[in-house]
Parts: C-alpha cells; structure tokens; sequence
C-alpha cells in the first residue's frame, strides 16, 4: 500500500507540473479521480512486473513466508518489522529515482518561461507555458522509459528479497 501512494503521489506531482492535472479519469478501484499520467505508469508498470514473471516471486514469497513465519501463538521479532520500515525509505527514493528527470526537465522548462515572461511581458503565458511544459514533459518522460524496465527489474527483485529477509526476521 506504501508503495503505491508514493508511486501515484509522485506522477501526480509530475501530470499536475505537465499541466495534464486537467484530464483526470473516473477510477473504479480507487473511486477518486486518477491522473492519466499515473494510470499510464502504473499500467506499465504492472505490465513489467508481468514480464519479468514477478507474480511468480510473489507467489513464491508467500507460499515462503508459511515456512519462516510458522502459525503460532506469540509475538513477533521487531528486526522484521525494522526492515520494513528501512524499506520503506528505499521505496521512497526509488520513486523519486524514476521522477526526478521529468521533474527536473520540467523545473528547467518553468524557469525558462519564467525568464521569457520577465524579459517580455506581452507574451500569453497560457498560450506560450502551457505548450512548452506539457511538450518539455512528454519527451523526457518519453526518453526516460527507456531505462524504466532495468530499473523496475532490480526494484522487484530487490523487493522480494528484502521481503523474505524480512519475514525471517519476524519469526520469533
């Protein structure tokens, strides 16, 4: 659940900076508007995890996790739920990982508009910002694809051992 409000946070954060914060979508899981540019990635990057067969290092996880958490009475181990909070920040900057050169590029192309309204103040910045952003933001987002799948690979795999580290530590 972490996972994925960062992930929807931070491409809210890039479609409301591209200026796609316009054209939302009725979402029937969540039951709240849902950015496209958010729907788009998450789309992909489900697709990904498809791809790489991560439903089955999932699935392989928890039919793992019935081995190193045993159904007893009793407590569990705080080292467990230790890494999950340090995970937790690892999830974080991976999700800044993959939206930092559409934010930056959109920073660049913001102070550039800001720059040009200064030096001429007739120019509509609707007619002009709106244009340059949402263009700024599709080709960097476009370019940056690309690298997405090595990332997301790593990301998962990283994800499922850190996750069954973590159910082992929770063993009592």
């Amino acid at each position: 659940a972490f996972h994925g409000s960062v992930r929807v946070y931070l491409h809210q954060f890039l479609g409301l900076q591209m200026g796609l914060s316009f054209a939302t979508l009725f979402d029937p899981v969540n039951g709240a508007q849902t950015p496209v540019l958010a729907q788009l990635l998450s789309i992909m990057t489900v697709l990904l995890l498809l791809a790489f067969n991560g439903h089955h290092l999932i699935i392989m996880a928890l039919w793992n996790s019935f081995d190193a958490i045993p159904i007893v009475p009793g407590g569990f181990s705080a080292r467990g739920f230790m890494m999950l909070v340090d995970w937790g920040g690892a999830i974080f900057s991976s999700g800044l990982h993959i939206a930092l050169p559409v934010a930056a590029a959109l920073l660049a192309a913001n102070l550039t508009i800001g720059m040009m309204t200064r030096a001429a103040p007739q120019l509509n910045i609707f007619a002009v910002g709106f244009p340059i952003t949402l263009g700024v933001g599709f080709v960097v987002l476009y370019l940056s694809i690309v690298y997405m799948p090595t990332f997301l690979e790593s990301f998962f795999l990283r994800a499922v051992s850190v996750g069954s580290a973590a159910m082992r530590g929770m063993a009592p």
